[in-house]
């Protein structure tokens, strides 16, 4: 349990939450390879981790642990079922102690006989009180490779990793926003200064321009700043 085997679960649990906490400040990029590795911290049953993280109905990012986690989600997105993908649907905690004679997912327990080492997995959906954010899998070469306590240990790192997940996400949008706001004010001073208008008509103008194209107002005015840029290095040259 690299190092924490001596360390009670709740400890553990503690400082992770402090970790992802303070790692939400890089965005959800940054936050899902750490919880991948937490898991293995947390439950020492877990040999192989995906973390699959959804912008509304499209996948946003998966990150795997390893080749066997990468292969196990592949075979999961080949049969179209599956604990991971229960788990993003329903969203609830799916506990599977035999893939291979599970008649939740016959075609996946199939092609995982035929094709992979996993035997028993654990699931359990990413979310807040406001919506699903995607899911954590957690799986083993062993049958029954999963307790009730690990099913419990489980469920409180979804938490914090889903609470991470949606910090990371709210940083984005911070800087997101910011940096929108940057380019509309440089687009602003662009129209005030072709136009001869002040600042409120130039940002009705970029308002009126992105209604009749159906444009974002900040991604208008990146093009616009892109374009004065452009043709400032062309008169140089």
């Amino acid at each position: 349990m690299s190092g924490t085997d001596d360390v009670a679960p709740s400890v553990v649990l503690a400082e992770l939450a402090r970790d992802l906490h303070a790692e939400s400040e890089c965005g959800v990029e940054a936050v899902a390879p750490r919880i991948a590795r937490a898991a293995t911290d947390v439950i020492e049953a877990v040999e192989f981790v995906g973390v699959t993280l959804m912008e509304g109905d499209e996948v946003r990012s998966t990150v795997r642990s390893d080749d066997v986690a990468e292969q196990f989600d592949r075979l999961q997105q080949e049969a179209g079922e599956g604990p991971g993908l229960d788990a993003v649907r329903v969203g609830r905690i799916v506990h599977a102690p035999d893939l291979t004679s599970d008649g939740r997912w016959p075609e996946l327990a199939a092609l995982v006989d035929e094709k992979s080492p996993v035997r028993s997995a654990l699931s359990f959906e990413l979310s807040t009180r406001r919506q699903g954010l995607g899911a954590l899998t957690l799986t083993s070469t062993s049958v029954d490779g999963f307790s009730d306590a690990d099913v419990e240990r489980g469920y409180a790192l979804a938490a914090h990793a889903a609470l991470a997940v949606d910090a990371a996400r709210c940083h984005e949008q911070f800087r997101n926003a910011l940096a929108s706001r940057d380019v509309i004010g440089q687009a602003k001073g662009v129209i005030m200064e072709r136009f001869a208008v002040d600042d409120g008509r130039a940002f009705e103008l970029l308002r009126e321009l992105s209604q009749s194209t159906n444009i974002p107002v900040a991604e208008i005015s990146r093009r616009l700043t892109a374009d004065v840029g452009q043709s400032a290095d062309s008169a140089k040259s």
